[in-house]
């Protein structure tokens, strides 16, 4: 059984926090573009300081469903 995401928080340049769900796993699968580590794709990852709350929750609401079905879903640790 998979851990759920968990969010976390990273301070943006004026000091204010934004969530994110990234746990330092960056490692894309090739097969399905997701990040073993979190379930964002490479285009999430990269626009996530860009996107409003909304989005970023919308995506994080996605991710435990996502992770579940990677080829081979991270340990739990």
């Amino acid at each position: 059984m998979l851990a759920a995401t968990t969010s976390r928080s990273c301070m943006t340049k004026n000091d204010s926090p934004i969530e994110t769900p990234c746990n330092k796993v960056c490692v894309l699968d090739a097969t399905c573009g997701l990040c073993i580590g979190c379930g964002r794709t490479a285009a999430e990852i990269g626009s996530w300081i860009g996107l409003t709350a909304d989005e970023r929750r919308r995506i994080m609401a996605e991710l435990p469903e996502r992770l579940a079905a990677l080829p081979h879903p991270p340990r739990n640790t």
